[in-house]
């Protein structure tokens, strides 16, 4: 999340996400917004789809459920709350939801391998979730 967070101000986070967070065989499931597969479909998820839709990002992650399931295999589950800016519009948003992760650890080094996420929200911050709980349903900026 700081490597994301942190790509508004340093484009050089990207390389930092791909070399230090992920393995070349991590998989992504963004539900509504995405997909991918490997080093390079992930690399290009995140230049075009967060790096794209968003000109701002703040991931507050809490309530960590960490499970090690052997020496060198790790599950995890985050809840994450996302003040951010939608770069169309300029659109300050909230977004909500759970990364279930799977983790590797390889050369003495742990990384993700897997996130699916489910989103509880995304929606613009001065209407909030209660009125609109999916501002992206039906397409971009609904």
């Amino acid at each position: 999340c700081y490597y994301v967070d942190g790509w508004f101000r340093d484009h050089g986070n990207l390389d930092r996400l791909m070399s230090e967070v992920f393995v070349d065989d991590t998989d992504l499931d963004f539900g509504m917004i995405g997909s991918a597969s490997g080093r390079e479909e992930v690399e290009a998820f995140f230049t075009n789809v967060p790096f794209t839709m968003l000109s701002f990002s703040q991931h507050l992650i809490h309530s960590p459920l960490i499970t090690l399931v052997s020496e060198t295999e790790a599950t995890g589950k985050w809840y994450f709350f996302v003040p951010c800016t939608f770069s169309e519009g300029n659109v300050a948003a909230w977004i909500s939801g759970t990364y279930d992760e799977k983790y590797v650890k390889r050369d003495g080094k742990w990384f993700i391998k897997e996130i699916v996420v489910d989103f509880f929200f995304v929606s613009p911050f001065d209407e909030g979730w209660g009125k609109v709980p999916n501002m992206l349903a039906g397409g971009a900026l609904a």
